[in-house]
């Protein structure tokens, strides 16, 4: 997954320039890239955290367990996605001066794209935890695909596709509709797994004055 961070600078660097942001354009995507890392490292430390317990309940059949451990973990990383989100609103500019002091005008231009740019990280969060839910239960397939929609598939798509409808602001909404949709793909996908995931079988307990079949062979 974090091969998608490399990609969505790339095309954010050539969209910025297609687009006539210039040189400001280009030092503020700087910033907010050092921001979106910070971000995206703290949803990725929760989801590798989670693949050894994912891995073991999977192992056990225990499947009504994952889906309870999901479900908090998806209430915890929207709640942080809400939190850094109004971070980034209220904070960021004290953030954006450690790397321009002076340059108001680009501290202004940088928190401005920024508020826009971080709309969606909540939704980035919860496709990240389903991508990390599907390689811990050894579904290599759908983890790659949907790493690709929101990396390589719907970022370029809807960054050099906003543009031509909406003009160049665009390009700073681009990524969060990207990661609004994969995160309802993965949504969609990840409730079909666990859907046809059969619960766990658990012993009956004897009734009184009845015994085992193997008590009774023995």
């Amino acid at each position: 997954m974090e091969f998608s961070i490399g990609i969505v600078t790339l095309f954010y660097n050539i969209a910025i320039n297609l687009n006539g942001f210039g040189e400001i354009g280009l030092a503020a995507y700087l910033t907010i890239g050092y921001m979106a890392l910070i971000i995206l490292t703290v949803f990725l430390g929760i989801a590798q955290g989670i693949q050894p317990l994912v891995s073991y309940f999977h192992g056990k059949h225990d499947f009504s367990r994952n889906r309870e451990l999901m479900r908090f973990l998806f209430k915890t990383v929207a709640g942080l996605g809400v939190v850094m989100y109004g971070l980034v609103y209220f904070l960021s500019k004290y953030f954006i001066t450690m790397f321009t002091p002076s340059d108001t005008e680009l501290i202004a231009f940088t928190h401005d794209k920024a508020t826009i740019y971080f709309a969606g990280f909540v939704f980035a969060g919860i496709s990240i935890l389903i991508i990390t839910f599907f390689q811990s239960i050894q579904q290599a397939l759908p983890a790659f695909v949907l790493a690709l929609f929101r990396s390589a598939v719907f970022v370029p798509i809807f960054l050099f596709g906003f543009p031509a409808v909406w003009g160049a602001e665009s390009i700073w909404v681009a990524l969060s509709v990207a990661e609004l949709v994969t995160m309802v793909i993965a949504s969609v996908w990840y409730a079909r797994a666990t859907a046809t995931a059969t619960p766990a079988r658990t012993a009956t307990p004897a009734e009184p004055g009845q015994t085992s079949g193997s008590a009774r062979l023995a």
